[in-house]
């Protein structure tokens, strides 16, 4: 069921319009202003908004600019203003924010209800058409996994689903976080700074997956000393979570971390993973195919230098990475 965001200040003309989309079968949800809106959005993203304009607390402008600054995804949701009267002024107002659909009151609901399915419809085959270039990684590694059992892929795969769930799920609080540092040792560790970094990028469903394989390679081929070869035959025996574990309490390596440094400028978010061990040939998986995740090592750094993120490099000893987010 489609589901619409309405915002209108005034009650009575705000539970017409929701009697009236409930009723051509509509899941409606409805907010008295801006403020109210957005928290709404954050906890139930709706498939379009129609949102008045002159409101107390945060206006519709205001909310607008709000969504389109918050995520990618939500910058996707189709909006479409509800106002009395368009004064040039204001269209061009809302034209340079990117506001396309402006629908005049009093409200004509053959005309609310057509706009609902064209923008919906719309968002659907953009939707459809746009699939990244992970996804499609990912859909060929299971295609791939159906002809030949890889305990790998069939890891990676597992955990692509539960990773970009929780990607999905936005920390609004993250987004004023300028500066940090992390040090990191587990692999229960690094899933949990990396679901919070990735709140920061973006596109957190690529981001959580970029970084993961990221901090994983530094805690098991970096720090553990976990080589590709020994790391296949772990899998093979599904002996990977004893071997770390073991590891992680030896003396020779329970002192080691990864640190992540994080800084945010006005148009970028830079981020600095460097490990303790003695690197590797990342270069060798500097040309990326969807081939190469059938390989039996580097796929993790492919993913991470060709599919989660547009600027990512490594050292030349292979044991530090920056990576450069643009958010503007």
């Amino acid at each position: 069921m489609v589901k619409i965001l309405i915002v209108e200040d005034e009650v009575d003309l705000r539970e017409e319009i929701v009697d009236e989309l409930r009723y051509n079968g509509y899941d409606v949800r409805e907010a008295n202003n801006g403020q109210e809106a957005f928290e709404l959005i954050t906890n139930d993203t709706p498939d379009v908004i129609i949102s008045d304009i002159s409101m107390p607390k945060m206006d519709g402008y205001e909310l607008f600019e709000k969504i389109q600054k918050t995520s990618k995804e939500f910058a996707a949701i189709p909006f479409v203003f509800l106002t009395a009267l368009v004064s040039r002024d204001d269209e061009i107002k809302g034209r340079r924010l990117g506001v396309t659909n402006y629908l005049r009151k009093p409200i004509d609901f053959d005309v609310l209800i057509a706009t609902i399915q064209s923008l919906h419809n719309a968002r659907e085959r953009m939707d459809a058409h746009v699939e990244s270039k992970l996804q499609k990684t990912l859909n060929f590694l299971i295609s791939a996994t159906a002809k030949d059992n890889d305990p790998e892929i069939e890891a990676l795969i597992e955990n692509y689903d539960s990773l970009s769930k929780l990607a999905r799920q936005p920390i609004q609080s993250i987004q004023c976080l300028n500066q940090a540092q992390f040090k990191i040792q587990t692999p229960e560790q690094a899933s949990n700074v990396a679901n919070t970094l990735s709140h920061l990028c973006p596109e957190p469903e690529s981001a959580i997956i970029g970084f993961i394989e990221v901090f994983m390679n530094g805690i098991e081929h970096g720090n553990l000393e976990i080589g590709y070869e020994k790391k296949s035959i772990l899998l093979e025996e599904k002996q990977l979570e004893i071997e770390t574990a073991k590891r992680l309490q030896d003396d020779k390596y329970k002192d080691r971390f990864v640190e992540i440094d994080y800084r945010r400028t006005d148009t970028q978010l830079l981020f600095n993973i460097k490990d303790q061990g003695e690197g590797f040939n990342w270069r060798q998986y500097s040309e990326f195919s969807p081939e190469l995740m059938l390989a039996k090592h580097g796929r993790g750094v492919a993913i991470a230098l060709h599919l989660a993120f547009p600027s990512l490099t490594y050292n030349d000893k292979g044991n530090e990475v920056s990576i450069v987010v643009d958010i503007e």
